[in-house]
């Protein structure tokens, strides 16, 4: 891991990309922890279900937005690392598509919260 962020760190595209990435996830895990106590028993996570009970699930499944978060950046990190020095476009792609699944997952945190808050 010493050797791969030196590399994507030199491209400033990169070095933005999952920058924004991990600020999204960390302010998620913000909002967990700033809410966590006024979640309800259950709340509506699975909208691909019908709608009604088949959407809510356990208040600590929640965490796997955040979760989804940190492999996708961790995942995505790593290969860019692998082709930072050869692929920097392909660096720049996983950068972008980082900060983008970050940004989702932390809206959809956000929507979830509100409505069931």
């Amino acid at each position: 891991m010493r050797k791969i962020l030196p590399l994507i760190w030199r491209d400033d595209f990169s070095r933005q990309g999952f920058g924004a990435a991990l600020i999204f996830w960390l302010a998620s895990l913000f909002l967990l922890a700033l809410f966590w106590f006024k979640l309800p028993p259950q709340v509506p996570l699975f909208y691909s279900h019908s709608w009604g009970e088949e959407q809510l699930a356990a208040p600590v499944l929640i965490f796997l937005l955040p979760g989804l978060t940190l492999f996708i950046l961790l995942v995505n990190l790593l290969i860019a690392g692998q082709f930072a020095s050869e692929e920097k476009l392909l660096a720049r792609i996983l950068a972008l598509t980082s900060s983008l699944g970050s940004f989702l997952t932390f809206y959809s945190l956000i929507r979830i919260l509100a409505l069931a808050i």
